[in-house]
């Protein structure tokens, strides 16, 4: 899933901002998708902008995980 935001914030950013969020919601399951997504979101926003934030918060909500 990180390839989804390389285009956003660059590979190595991508990568650690999916970790630093899957440790902070507790995995990355499809029972704890939207605690997932809003922590990526912050993170996102602190790297990369407030408006990417809002795009993997929007993205986010649009996607289920199977």
């Amino acid at each position: 899933m990180a390839h989804l935001l390389e285009p956003l914030c660059g590979k190595h950013a991508a990568q650690s901002t999916m970790t630093a969020a899957s440790r902070r919601c507790g995995g990355l399951s499809a029972r704890n998708w939207r605690t997932f997504v809003v922590c990526l979101s912050e993170l996102i926003s602190s790297f990369c902008g407030a408006a990417a934030g809002r795009l993997v918060d929007q993205a986010g909500l649009s996607l289920e995980l199977a």
